[in-house]
Order: structure tokens, then sequence, then C-alpha cells
């Protein structure tokens, strides 16, 4: 998927039962990973910024109450992986739940090969 030049790939969420209930299920689960996608690429000049070269990254964000509770990313980059956790952590998007996404910043060629060396996803 590609919002706004941002490339995001394997974007998954489960929602907050609350707001599943508010909203109701089917309405919630569908218009969740459009909320986050459009969130994300908010982001994306600071995304880049942290991999300029091309790289890719596995996140996980939690949101309660629509404020970022935890962000975890991994890439081969520590230093990379830190710069991406700032700027998802600052990211507050109108959903509250948890999703997993791999992120792609900087030329897509490279960071398409980036993502091919990530190790699998815990659990998997």
């Amino acid at each position: 998927m590609s919002v706004n030049d941002l490339e995001l790939r394997d974007l998954s969420c489960t929602l907050d039962p609350k707001m599943a209930e508010e909203h109701g299920q089917a309405v919630a689960t569908a218009l969740a990973p459009v909320a986050i996608a459009g969130a994300l690429s908010a982001g994306k000049p600071e995304l880049d910024a942290c991999a300029p070269e091309g790289h890719a990254f596995r996140a996980t964000l939690r949101w309660t109450d629509v404020a970022a509770a935890s962000v975890d990313a991994s890439s081969a980059s520590a230093d990379a992986a830190t710069c991406v956790q700032r700027v998802l952590g600052a990211i507050v998007p109108p959903i509250r739940g948890t999703c997993s996404v791999v992120l792609l910043t900087g030329p897509k060629e490279a960071a398409e090969a980036a993502r091919a060396k990530l190790p699998a996803p815990a659990g998997h």
C-alpha cells in the first residue's frame, strides 16, 4: 500500500473493543487501516530522514485514548530504528488499538531489498 508516497506493507490492526463497539465492528475494521495509513503518511519526511538510503522497519504500535502508548521498530540499524520509534511515537491517529506494519523509507528499490532481509515477525 502506498499513501502519500509512504510505502507500507503487511498493515494489520486490532481495534480497542470499545472503539469497535462505538462505531460498529465492520466499519471500524474497514476504516482502521485507512486511518492508520493516513496518520503514518504525515510522518513520511521524518521517516525518510531516519534512513535516507532506503530501509525497511517492522513496527508494532499501540494507541490508547488516541495517544501513542508504545512503539517498537526493528531493523538492521539500531540508530535508524530508534529514530523511527521517535517519529512514530509522535503520530496520533484517530483510533485506539494495536497495529503492525512494515514501513519502507528512502528509495523504494533499496527499501524493498532491505525488507527482504528483515527477520520474520515474532511468532511466525
